[in-house]
């Protein structure tokens, strides 16, 4: 059951992703302490190129398989444009948004995040709470009503996909932030008292027991929900749970050790590697050692794949991502430069 709901994983994320840009932008961007430019190149500079490398990877691939099969080479232009261009995950098409490397549609669904999150930041601190509360509840109404209407066949590709819905994960990570500084700034102020030196680590086994009881009991509940609105409470309690907002539990401290948190720097480039391996795995071991994988025991199988994963996404991190990250806001830091000087002249 645990590796069927392993779609709640994406879900995770974009809530993570609104609470931490919150956190870490959200004053900044509506004090005007940093330019959009900044925010918008340092989360292009951290997510592009990985994402570029593994399409031109599974680009390649294709034009391996059309030559090995001594087929004629005719490219998807069409395709390629819009998964280059990270617009992949508003085609309604399959064929569109899980072209090339498949998982790239969720950082098509990201980026459009990013591009919206000065926006959605401003809504958040501004006042007119009613108004925006009356907003949110429309909104909410509407995507449950096209739940109810829409045929099954379009779920997955609006509902899953799409990330005009899936913003809506994305909100409910700023929204529980917001409810994180108002608990955080309570206790610092001493508005709200901690009893006991237990409460933080019964605080974050909490919401981990909640979610393993709704992934226990979710094959009750239509895929559609799970998908998203099912896991949406207990997945942001998780996220707030261990923002520590009563003070560090054990699990915090044991997730806070030296090889989880390199574990969590290298977690992107093991979400977009992990599928192309898991591909190319059969067609190597059988090459390279006349050894068909799926005669080797699943316990081993498992973990020499998930070796090779780790190690690439290693090289990745430190060969690839950060050097093409720092050239990226290196490249654009010259070229602000040049711009600010002939504009002083001016």
């Amino acid at each position: 059951m645990i590796f069927i709901e392993g779609v709640i994983g994406v879900e995770f994320f974009f809530i993570l992703s609104g609470f931490i840009l919150s956190y870490t932008y959200g004053t900044r961007i509506t004090e005007k302490k940093m330019p959009l430019r900044e925010f918008f190149l340092a989360r292009f500079a951290r997510i592009y190129p990985l994402h570029l490398a593994t399409f031109l990877l599974s680009l390649a691939l294709m034009i391996r398989s059309f030559l090995k099969a001594q087929e004629a080479i005719a490219l998807p232009w069409l395709r390629m444009f819009f998964n280059v261009t990270l617009l992949q995950s508003f085609i309604p098409d399959m064929s569109y948004y899980l072209s090339f490397n498949i998982l790239s549609w969720s950082i098509s669904d990201e980026m459009f995040f990013y591009l919206m999150f000065p926006l959605l930041i401003r809504l958040f601190t501004g006042r007119r709470i009613k108004l925006k509360a009356a907003a949110g509840l429309l909104i909410l109404t509407a995507y449950f009503t096209a739940i109810f209407l829409l045929p099954v066949q379009y779920h997955q590709m609006i509902f899953y996909i799409n990330p005009l819905a899936r913003i809506l994960d994305f909100i409910w990570g700023m929204g529980f932030f917001r409810i994180w500084q108002y608990i955080k700034s309570g206790v610092q102020n001493g508005k709200k008292t901690v009893h006991g030196k237990f409460l933080p680590t019964v605080v974050e086994i909490v919401p981990v027991c909640l979610l393993v009881i709704m992934v226990m009991t979710a094959e009750k509940i239509p895929f559609v929900y799970r998908i998203g609105s099912y896991y949406w409470i207990p997945m942001a309690l998780l996220v707030l749970c261990f923002a520590q907002p009563f003070g560090e539990g054990i699990i915090t401290k044991i997730l806070s050790l030296k090889p989880f948190v390199f574990l969590g720097r290298i977690s992107f480039a093991f979400y977009m590697i992990h599928n192309i391996i898991l591909n190319l795995a059969p067609g190597v071991a059988k090459h390279l050692f006349r050894t068909d994988l799926d005669q080797v025991h699943p316990a081993l199988r498992f973990t020499i794949i998930y070796a090779v994963v780790l190690a690439a996404s290693i090289a990745s991190f430190y060969c690839f991502e950060i050097p093409a990250g720092n050239f990226i806001k290196n490249f654009a830091k010259k070229r602000e430069k040049p711009d600010s000087a002939s504009r002083k002249a001016a």
